[in-house]
């Protein structure tokens, strides 16, 4: 029976702002089931489920770096497994979003600025 702790775990593995979404889309990537990817991590289980309750680090490389390590120095983790876990399912989170607005309309943009070949006047 789950408690309340993992059912909440659950439910958040589809907000990118916790780490239960990050870790979900690298074990679904990898095949692992929650007990292989605590072993991944060098933690227990219910290690796993605290784990998936905190914020997922953002922001430029120094401050993602100093937020991971607090969480593995503060859960006794491997930080690199961790990092690697988190960044690639940041990864895939992101790829399954599509491209943003934003960069299609920077990408028109940028095709409608090109010169022509041959130059003007040719």
């Amino acid at each position: 029976m789950a408690t309340n702790l993992e059912r909440l775990a659950r439910r958040l593995e589809d907000d990118p702002f916790f780490l239960a979404c990050p870790l979900r889309l690298f074990a679904q990537s990898m095949k692992l089931d929650d007990q292989r990817l605590a072993e991944k991590l060098g933690c227990s289980l219910d290690t796993l489920v605290i784990v998936c309750l905190c914020r997922a680090p953002s922001g430029d490389a120094a401050e993602f770096q100093r937020g991971i390590t607090q969480i593995a120095d503060k859960f006794k983790i491997d930080a690199s497994q961790l990092i690697e876990v988190v960044r690639l399912g940041q990864a895939i989170f992101n790829m399954r979003q599509g491209p943003s607005t934003n960069a299609l309309l920077a990408a028109r943009d940028a095709r409608k600025q090109e010169p022509r070949k041959g130059g003007e006047g040719s």
